[in-house]
């Protein structure tokens, strides 16, 4: 059997880092749209602008995410999950 490896304990982020977070990913969705270059034609380097929005969009969508899950991750769902599975396999193991 595996063993579980006890985990540091992580606080809770604050209501600004929530805030800050909630920001980000409303302002990524808004961002997501972009009619300002639905109509334009003009080609950047070798691929439409319209497509480099998107790739930036992507980028910017990888950044949230590690941003959520860096400072907004609920770290004690985990340990409670941890220690239940810890205590599953104490009374599996008994004999």
């Amino acid at each position: 059997m595996n063993q579980l490896t006890p985990m540091t304990p992580r606080k809770r982020p604050s209501s600004l880092t929530i805030f800050l977070l909630t920001l980000a990913v409303v302002a990524l969705v808004i961002l997501r749209h972009d009619y300002w270059n639905w109509r334009v034609v003009n080609p950047v380097g070798f691929l439409p602008v319209g497509l480099w929005w998107q790739i930036l969009v992507t980028l910017g969508a990888s950044l949230v995410m590690w941003l959520l899950v860096t400072f907004a991750w609920p770290g004690h769902l985990e340990e409670e999950a941890c220690q239940a599975e810890r205590e599953r396999t104490e009374i599996e193991s008994k004999p």
